[in-house]
């Protein structure tokens, strides 16, 4: 194996799956199924707190986790596809550079950073023995393996943070690292996960890898994760109507029926999209090239309250009101408050698109614990890792798949709703929703309409 640039990055779906810009082909749209798994542990209960930990382990896909692996010894301008799938290295080239690697694992699980105790990375040790230290950091911002020179690389890394860390054995191959300060900084929203940076210590041998671990696409389930333990404490409440909710429902083999963010902000699960709303691309750029991303933003809210109040029977909502900010007040007996962002990735010559996808919407609800929850359309609903009570959701990073960085970046216009029905709603049919509508569609299945008269 010779010493270039070996990555892998999982990005190849990304044009496909937006959020508020509902795919138009039903077949299409369920085709892209995404599955991340975690693991939740035990819990054991301990009088009026909880103690728990988590695992996030996440599948090989799209939206999923990154991991690269730089060497020294590669061309400075290298930036093409040279992929070692299966393994990652730290340790020194012969001349003396760095091998490196770069790995990037979502925070998919549910706690506030005050009751995390311990969080640790784990690695499984694919050749050799491990080392019993590496330099571990955190990057300045998303990246792109497919995209990245090593120079440019290295520039994520900021040398002054890298911090020595002890190598700990685990059961059957895996070792760990102790993460728990970066993993609470990024769940209090300090700062964002960028993923981390892997180098060797600065007085191993040279031309050599002194650890080789398991990279994203290493068989046998072996790709890196992290496991945080802790202890759930008294969780706020008063701050809106409504806790988390699951959407879509287990148990279905393509789970992708129900719902994108701005169906599930209305406590809803028919998508509402493009066609819905009304707008068009040459009213998006009009406004965007003459007034910018914000007033696109604001041309949206009012599509948005122009469909809601169209809709506000079947959405079993009776009051839909602007409010100025997301801790303005609100009666959280009976409403809840949504907040809306827009991505506008444009500039002169290149306009908003549909077919290039640079255009978006997105929702964020908040939960009557003061987090945050959205719904991206081929994934389950989640809680906002990190979002916390009293905390600005615009603190936080607003992401297209948890990969591609601040994606939404309008102002953020937020609304106080009174859903008077405590369950989802279906505001109006639709094969989204019809699951034996659906099969038929995109399986094959036999199909029978429901109330048929003859």
């Amino acid at each position: 194996m010779r010493f270039s640039s070996r990555f892998i990055s999982v990005e190849k779906n990304k044009s496909l799956i937006l959020c508020g810009c509902v795919v138009k082909s039903i077949k299409k749209f369920f085709a892209l199924t995404i599955a991340v798994i975690v693991s939740l542990g035990a819990f054991i209960s301990t009088g009026c707190a909880e103690a728990y930990q988590t695992e996030a382990r996440q599948t090989i896909n799209w939206a999923d986790a990154v991991t690269a692996y730089y060497s020294d010894d590669a061309p400075e301008a290298y930036s093409g596809m040279d992929i070692d799938t299966e393994i990652m290295r730290v340790g020194k080239t012969a001349g003396g550079g760095d091998m490196f690697s770069l790995v990037y694992v979502p925070l998919g699980v549910d706690f506030f950073a005050d009751e995390i105790a311990e969080a640790k990375l784990f690695l499984y040790v694919a050749e050799g023995a491990p080392p019993n230290e590496l330099r571990i950091g955190t990057l300045s911002k998303r990246w792109n393996a497919n995209e990245l020179t090593r120079a440019e690389a290295k520039a994520l890394v900021d040398d002054s943070g890298l911090m020595v860390a002890a190598v700990r054995p685990e059961d059957d191959g895996w070792v760990s690292v102790s993460v728990t300060e970066i993993v609470k900084a990024w769940t209090w929203g300090d700062a964002q996960n960028f993923g981390f940076a892997m180098f060797s210590v600065a007085d191993e041998v040279g031309g050599e890898a002194q650890g080789v671990f398991a990279a994203m696409y290493h068989g046998n389930g072996n790709a890196p994760y992290i496991k945080v333990s802790g202890r759930v404490g008294v969780r706020p409440s008063g701050y809106g109507k409504f806790g988390f909710t699951r959407v879509p429902e287990e148990g279905r083999q393509f789970d992708t029926v129900n719902a994108n963010c701005l169906a599930y902000a209305m406590r809803d699960v028919v998508p509402v999209g493009t066609d819905d709303l009304g707008y068009t691309y040459d009213e998006l750029n009009r406004i965007f090239f003459e007034s910018g991303e914000d007033e696109v933003n604001e041309y949206i809210g009012v599509l948005l309250e122009k469909y809601v109040e169209e809709n506000k029977a079947g959405f079993c909502v009776s009051s839909f009101r602007g409010i100025d900010g997301f801790d303005a007040p609100i009666d959280p007996a009976r409403e809840y408050r949504i907040a809306l962002r827009v991505c506008c990735n444009a500039h002169e010559g290149f306009p908003l698109v549909d077919e290039v996808n640079n255009f978006d919407f997105h929702f964020w609800a908040q939960l009557d614990d003061g987090r945050w929850t959205d719904k991206l359309p081929v994934l389950y609903s989640k809680i906002i890792p990190g979002t916390a009570p009293g905390v600005s959701p615009g603190k936080y990073y607003w992401e297209m798949g948890r990969v591609y960085g601040q994606y939404y970046t309008s102002k953020i216009i937020y609304y106080a709703v009174t859903k008077d029905a405590d369950e989802m709603t279906v505001h109006r049919p639709s094969p989204y929703v019809d699951v034996a509508l659906y099969d038929y569609l995109n399986n094959g299945v036999e199909y029978e309409r429901r109330n048929n008269p003859s």
